[in-house]
C-alpha cells in the first residue's frame, strides 16, 4: 500500500490458471490496473524488462467490466503481434 493511503500502489501478479496463466492487475483506479493487467501479460511473455517504449490507442467495449478486461488484453496481444 502506498504510505499514508488505503489505495494500494498499483501492480500486478501472474498466477497458475486451469486454462493457461491468469494476470492480475490493482490501482487507484480501473484504468491503472488495466495497464498493471497489460503489464503482467506482458511479463508473461518476456524475460526482458518491461519499458513503455510505444503508445497505441485500442478501443474496447464490452457488457461488463470482466468481459471489458479480456477484450482489452485481446487488443494488447494484437497490438504485439501484428507489425505496424
Amino acid at each position: 500500500m502506498a504510505i499514508g493511503s488505503n489505495t494500494p500502489a498499483p501492480g500486478w501478479e501472474d498466477f497458475p490458471h486451469g486454462a493457461d496463466v491468469g494476470v492480475r492487475g490493482w490501482g487507484a483506479t480501473l484504468e491503472q490496473a488495466f495497464e498493471q493487467a497489460a503489464l503482467a501479460l506482458t511479463g508473461v511473455l518476456t524475460d526482458a524488462g518491461i519499458e513503455n517504449q510505444t503508445s497505441v490507442e485500442v478501443e474496447c467495449d464490452a457488457p461488463d467490466v470482466a468481459v471489458l478486461l479480456v477484450e482489452w488484453l485481446n487488443a494488447i496481444i494484437y497490438e504485439m503481434a501484428v507489425p505496424t
